[in-house]
């Protein structure tokens, strides 16, 4: 039986993770947050080594073949959707013989802006230079981001970040 979702993790870590289940909470105006639960047969994956890793989840669309009892074709023309994000916390559960369970929590890399409090005064700077300055104050290059305005930005004395 084929698996429809799949959880990847970069090359290096060579892990071979099956999918047990997941809960994915979607909304507008907020950041995704899903959380995976695999199963693996590693029973002392390095978690801390993975927090904060990129990861992508994989959910392929599975047709049963007409007339074939039990037999499945892989994406048969529906589309797959994917979750690109950072590992937020993981936590290792029930361990037998054959497998240990893991449980990752998952979510874009800009829902990491939420962590923490910061207050701060920026002087004589516009607001796309007040962001780039936030964004790479969270490990953000200016590959992950750029600006597409239409006319010149007011520069201002003072701007404060409160929270």
């Amino acid at each position: 039986m084929i698996n429809p979702y799949h959880l990847a993790f970069p090359g290096r870590f060579g892990l071979d993770l099956s999918v047990l289940s997941f809960t994915l909470d979607e909304a507008l105006d907020v950041p995704y947050r899903l959380t995976v639960a695999v199963t693996c047969l590693d029973a002392d994956l390095p978690l801390a080594t993975l927090i904060d890793q990129p990861v992508a989840f994989t959910v392929q669309p599975v047709a049963l073949a007409a007339g074939i009892p039990g037999l499945e074709l892989p994406g048969a023309g529906l589309a797959a959707r994917a979750w690109h994000g950072v590992v937020r916390s993981a936590t290792r559960g029930r361990s037998t013989a054959e497998e240990t369970l893991y449980t990752f929590d998952i979510a874009p890399r800009l829902a990491r802006l939420g962590d923490g409090k910061t207050t701060r005064l920026f002087q004589n700077q516009t607001i796309p230079q007040v962001i780039e300055t936030v964004l790479r104050q969270h490990d953000f290059s200016g590959s992950d981001f750029s600006f597409s305005l239409s006319h010149e930005q007011p520069s201002f004395e003072h701007l404060t970040q409160y929270r």
